[in-house]
């Protein structure tokens, strides 16, 4: 699936070689290693809605995230976007995302209301705002949790702006489904022993997570070449 990924505004002009540290963890982010870590189960693939690319890619992209995570905004705005248009677009690698939250209340309300914009196809619409609320807050130079920018309020008003049917919303983001899938993501991390995001998993085998979109390609065409 093919959409525009740019994301409003960059208010920032950090360096793309800055190293992706892991929020509340330890994930190792020196040297793209083509080799994964062995021995972890492949990992299962979310709701369609929280993925992307040719379902018949053999390569998996899988991100871990939580929506609060300073590391995660980077990775976000100033990495992504060119993986998207270079590997998932081009039909390279499907992507998937999972919600790892580590960073508090605000991070389950956002990764809920994320969830609900899915299955009103607009998942990945609802991820680019939330991480704009970030970059426009000076998450990336000042990290601040749990300060009112993911309200009940404000998540609704966001369904709102993204043209979401409202009372559908509403009722999914009140209703045990979502929480319950935020919860499975928390399991399924947990298995492959994450502790920070965002982490990363190739083909179900957690990676080191490169510093520089040149590392990334390095990473990915490894594994694609590795994968004919």
């Amino acid at each position: 699936m093919t959409r525009s990924r740019t994301l409003l505004g960059f208010l920032v002009t950090l360096a793309i070689a800055l190293l992706l540290a892991a929020c509340g963890g330890t994930t190792d982010t020196s040297a793209p290693q083509a080799t994964a870590t062995k021995g972890l189960a492949p990992t299962a693939p979310p709701a369609s809605a929280l993925s992307q690319g040719s379902p018949d890619a053999k390569v998996v992209l899988v991100t871990f995230e939580d929506f609060q995570c300073p590391y995660c905004l980077q990775y976000a705005t100033q990495i992504e976007p060119t993986l998207i248009k270079e590997y998932v677009d081009t039909g390279k690698i499907r992507y998937e995302y999972h919600n790892f939250v580590i960073l508090g209340t605000e991070s389950t309300k956002a990764a809920i209301g994320a969830y609900c914009a899915g299955d009103q196809g607009k998942f990945w619409a609802f991820h680019d705002r939330l991480f704009q609320v970030e970059l426009a807050a000076g998450q990336l130079q000042n990290e601040k949790n749990n300060a009112g920018r993911f309200t009940d309020a404000t998540l609704a008003s966001m369904a709102t702006d993204l043209g979401l049917d409202r009372p559908a919303f509403d009722t999914c983001y009140a209703g045990p489904e979502a929480a319950q899938a935020i919860k499975n993501d928390a399991s399924l991390a947990s298995s492959l022993k994450i502790q920070g995001t965002p982490t990363f998993t190739l083909n179900g085998k957690v990676v080191s997570s490169p510093s520089s979109i040149g590392g990334w390609r390095q990473l990915l065409n490894q594994t694609i070449a590795a994968a004919q």
